[in-house]
């Protein structure tokens, strides 16, 4: 049996994402959880601080992955597409008090070269599978597309739409073409691309660190 990781740490954020997030999953998707802990103060102000703060442990079967609060907020402030969205969850299965201030923060991490970056970066590296022609072709196709679309939300409405149904048949029809005709799609994601990257940007330039920074000390005093 697995151990449970979630009951020694103190989590501050629990929250199903992935496929069930994204109204995508099917019959053989994983249930996929990632969450927020946080290293007591005596661990973070010792020999080890850096360790303590840099942590992520992960299971499999059931798959969850936690990273330490100050990990977790520098990977959101980068733009980091499967951190931040836990940061806009429908629901959630813990959320403390602190943990809510950091959803109520969530406009801080935005800003729009990090969201350009790390959502166009990560949706290239997934089309580079389909033209490599590695396996999952057509999964990865999918978060491809999806990336764009949810970086375009962020860029034009300051939001993360995590829940892309809506979208589910073209998403899947891009997969196939994908599987059937990988130059097609790649061309197809080309122009996509081109698109998000001309795309006019409502958020800031910078981050509100301040904010965030203000979260996390209070945190760290309160323990």
């Amino acid at each position: 049996m697995t151990p449970d990781i979630t009951a020694d740490r103190d989590v501050l954020m629990l929250a199903v994402l992935g496929s069930t997030a994204y109204g995508l999953a099917h019959a053989d998707s994983d249930l996929d959880r990632l969450g927020v802990f946080v290293a007591p103060t005596d661990e973070v102000l010792g020999l080890n601080g850096t360790q303590a703060v840099d942590q992520s442990v992960v299971t499999h079967n059931p798959d969850v992955s936690l990273h330490e609060v100050g990990k977790f907020c520098r990977l959101a402030l980068k733009g980091n597409p499967t951190v931040s969205e836990l940061l806009w969850a429908q629901r959630y299965e813990v959320l403390t008090e602190t943990g809510a201030q950091l959803v109520e923060a969530r406009q801080a991490f935005l800003w729009t070269s990090a969201v350009r970056s790390c959502y166009g970066g990560y949706a290239l590296s997934q089309a580079r599978q389909v033209r490599n022609q590695q396996l999952r072709t057509a999964k990865a196709a999918r978060h491809a597309v999806r990336l764009l679309m949810q970086g375009t939300y962020l860029l034009t409405e300051g939001r993360l739409v995590l829940d892309v149904s809506e979208h589910r048949e073209h998403l899947f029809t891009m997969g196939e073409l994908a599987q059937t005709d990988p130059q097609a799609f790649l061309d197809r994601f080309e122009a996509d691309l081109a698109a998000f990257d001309a795309v006019e940007s409502v958020l800031p330039d910078r981050p509100d660190t301040e904010r965030v920074e203000r979260i996390l000390v209070e945190l760290r005093r309160a323990r």
